[in-house]
């Protein structure tokens, strides 16, 4: 029988070990993978500078400006210079509508209308009768009042009849046989 190798048998490209009691303990700080790395001096520097005006701390041999010819530009200056070269683009006068404007066509105006104005419907208040009110509806049977609770005779079924009992009938009954 051939051996198996162990991607084929669980899928890896080796088996990882397995712990059991008898091993000794292996602390994970023996395996540093760059041992040297904590031993010695780390970064060696070539001593302190004194503070200079000097190109040391730059990256270039000479000072260079970060924007070469750059010079102070009046702000002033600039706005006349732009407005005179956008009033270069006008060729004619000021702007002058094409046509005269529309004509109202509010309340009361006529325009646009192929009779113009129409006598028949005159803005005068013309003359009606008074006003009177139509009478009231005829009543067939009065209306009830309430909802029935607190008021005799407007419930579906006839009145209940009063019939007073005192709470302890029995008691006093007793108390007159008894004297």
């Amino acid at each position: 029988m051939a051996v198996k190798t162990d991607m084929e048998r669980i899928g890896v490209f080796s088996e990882s070990g397995y712990t059991t009691i008898a091993d000794p303990y292996v602390p994970s700080s023996s395996n540093a993978f760059n041992e040297g790395a904590a031993k010695g001096k780390q970064m060696i520097v070539s001593g302190t500078k004194s503070k200079a005006a000097s190109q040391g701390g730059y990256f270039e041999r000479s000072f260079t400006r970060i924007l070469e010819g750059e010079a102070y530009s009046d702000p002033v200056k600039l706005r006349r210079k732009r407005r005179f070269q956008e009033a270069k683009k006008n060729f004619g006068g000021s702007w002058i509508p094409s046509s005269t404007g529309k004509r109202p066509s509010g309340v009361g105006s006529h325009f646009g209308t192929f009779a113009g104005p129409v006598t028949s419907f005159s803005a005068l208040e013309k003359p009606q009768e008074k006003y009177r009110p139509s009478g009231k509806n005829f009543l067939t049977n009065p209306g009830k009042n309430g909802s029935g609770y607190g008021y005799v005779g407007v419930t579906i079924g006839p009145a209940y009849k009063h019939s007073s009992e005192p709470y302890d009938t029995s008691r006093d009954i007793k108390k007159v046989s008894n004297t």
